[in-house]
């Protein structure tokens, strides 16, 4: 008996001690995942704070990137842009997405309602 309790006693107190200091973690969020940088040039970076996306507006040519950075964990949020795409669910990190187009793009969080942005994306640079 006493074999198997003290190498399950230390396989308890490894787990207790590995989990010491992490952030709680959400179901479904990522943990300070970071994307990689991407190809293109970041043209502007955008803080999602609390609930707020800052600055709200950025202003960028085509083929440049925007960088959204995670400033407030433990507060779950992502980043959708309206008919392109969605960052995953994450309360640390950053993602970036390359705009093609000269056009609006409006942007929104799935997890907070007042949440909006946009992108205003210019011509390219010659």
């Amino acid at each position: 008996m006493r074999r198997l309790l003290i190498p399950s006693l230390l396989a308890i107190a490894g787990i207790l001690a590995a989990s010491c200091g992490a952030a709680p973690a959400v179901p479904g969020v990522a943990q300070g995942r970071a994307a990689p940088v991407p190809t293109a040039a970041v043209g502007a970076v955008v803080h999602l704070n609390f609930e707020s996306f800052e600055p709200s507006v950025v202003t960028i040519h085509a083929g440049q990137a925007v960088e959204w950075q995670w400033g407030t964990p433990p507060v779950p949020d992502n980043v959708a842009i309206a008919g392109g795409a969605t960052s995953p669910p994450m309360n640390s990190g950053t993602w970036y997405h390359t705009f093609d187009r000269p056009g609006v793009y409006a942007y929104r969080s799935d997890f907070h309602q007042r949440m909006r942005g946009k992108v205003i994306v210019l011509p390219a640079q010659p």
